[in-house]
């Protein structure tokens, strides 16, 4: 049995997003997600952007919640931000921005700080 680009693609993004989102990401930069992985299909551009998109959705997702303290991984967005819009460049797309720089947040969602 050999690899299909779906699943290549999400052995790619090593984090779990929908199976909807990768679909979508599939039919709109136009791959055949059931398709054989090959070599030509990892290196095309229609691919590599599928890639980014899914690392843009990536990005806007990460954060942490657990015991009423929320955590935001900025950095992991400002590289995944970096990587997705350094591919879009190199095929000629528009670059993705979430604004300005990034902070790290901490937020507590207890009753008070004494809980």
């Amino acid at each position: 049995m050999s690899l299909t680009v779906k699943d290549a693609l999400k052995s790619d993004v090593s984090y779990p997003l929908p199976e909807g989102f990768y679909e979508k990401v599939l039919i709109i930069r136009e791959l055949n997600g059931s398709e054989s992985f090959t070599k030509e299909v990892g290196v095309s551009g229609s691919y590599r952007l599928a890639y980014a998109d899914c690392l843009i959705r990536h990005a806007t997702i990460i954060n942490v919640s657990e015991g009423g303290v929320s955590i935001s991984a900025q950095q992991d967005v400002k590289s995944l931000l970096s990587m997705a819009n350094s591919i879009y460049r190199q095929h000629g797309e528009k670059e993705v921005s979430f604004g300005s720089e990034p902070e790290p947040t901490v937020t507590y969602r207890g009753e008070s700080w004494d809980d």
